[in-house]
């Protein structure tokens, strides 16, 4: 990603590059997975629990 990257900085230097990070991305809290679990079984689509 790091030279994809330095390519559209220089080619588009007036663009902030932005990229993600596994920082982003927190795990779930058990009471939260416990949720999903539930939802699922209730017949819930992960679209509907998205």
């Amino acid at each position: 990603m790091e030279k994809e990257s330095a390519v559209i900085r220089t080619k588009y230097p007036e663009y902030e590059v932005l990229t993600t990070s596994e920082e982003r991305h927190k795990n779930y809290r058990i009471k939260e997975i416990e949720t999903i679990i539930s939802m699922k079984k209730r017949g819930r689509t992960i679209n509907d629990i998205s």
